[in-house]
């Protein structure tokens, strides 16, 4: 197993994304606590993953409470006793419903959005586990977030900055913690099928289920191909990457959705106006 004996705590692991991270961490044989706001989604979990190599456990906390982030990393800590591998997946998206453009998206929005989103999210959960994974002797720090920080999408821009924050702090703090061996990276996914109601929309509605899944070159992601690289980033088997930002995007990055030149009538079309 690959993350056997390793302590584990996954930031938003009640559903979707984080919740297949928790379970491939366990699988793996790491210890997982993770976080999350519903305790009948966190219940599920924890039962569904009884059988599991690794124990799998619910610390409550909720991004807009920092201090309640601080004392889910810590109740890792005081329960097992070291922490090798933070994983922050939850992002307050649910905030971002119903702003608008930037010029109308008031500042208390935004101050809102950064009290959640970077500092709940990223900065206070990674700021109390290196202390423990400095003791420890060193760690690994994944951070899932969005290819909206590294190329520019038409949505809610507390959002894009907030993802923005969080790869420019990944690549800031591989840097400052590298001697006290804590490596940390960063996954930029695209759109994946999380079940979400915004999802399940999306591809109960024809036309944009194929608009969606044709900005990527492999279609719409699933949970699991994000958890697989948080495993590979989270253990040994990454002991020589820190500072990357890694797309998980089904190509999306790489990716402009234009005509396809090789198609005979695209060409057809070129040919009459040369």
């Amino acid at each position: 197993m690959r993350m056997k004996n390793k302590v584990a705590v996954v930031v938003g692991g009640t559903m979707g994304i984080g919740e297949a991270i928790v379970r491939r961490y366990a699988e793996e044989g790491a210890n997982v606590v993770f976080t999350g706001r519903s305790k009948d989604k966190a219940e599920f979990v924890v039962d569904s993953c009884k059988n599991l190599p690794g124990s799998v456990s619910y610390a409550y906390a909720d991004l807009g409470d920092l201090e309640s982030i601080e004392a889910a990393v810590n109740s890792a800590v005081e329960r097992f006793g070291q922490l090798d591998i933070l994983c922050n997946v939850a992002m307050s998206s649910d905030r971002l419903f119903g702003l608008g453009a930037t010029v109308d998206t008031p500042i208390e929005a935004w101050q809102t959005y950064f009290n959640e989103g970077v500092l709940g999210a990223v900065v206070v959960p990674v700021t109390t586990a290196i202390l423990h994974m400095i003791k420890a002797g060193g760690g690994s720090v994944v951070n899932v977030g969005s290819n909206a920080a590294i190329r520019g999408i038409v949505g809610v821009a507390p959002y894009t900055a907030g993802r923005g924050a969080q790869t420019s702090l990944t690549r800031h703090w591989a840097v400052e913690f590298h001697k006290q061996k804590i490596r940390f990276n960063n996954l930029v996914l695209s759109f994946t099928d999380t079940g979400t109601p915004l999802i399940k929309a999306i591809k109960n509605h024809p036309e944009l289920n194929e608009i969606y899944s044709g900005m990527q070159l492999l279609g719409m992601g699933e949970p699991l191909d994000a958890a697989h690289a948080a495993v590979w980033l989270g253990s040994d088997e990454s002991r020589w990457v820190t500072g990357a930002v890694i797309p998980v995007d089904g190509g999306a990055s790489c990716y402009v959705n234009m005509l396809d030149l090789q198609d005979p009538d695209v060409q057809a079309m070129h040919l009459e106006l040369s």
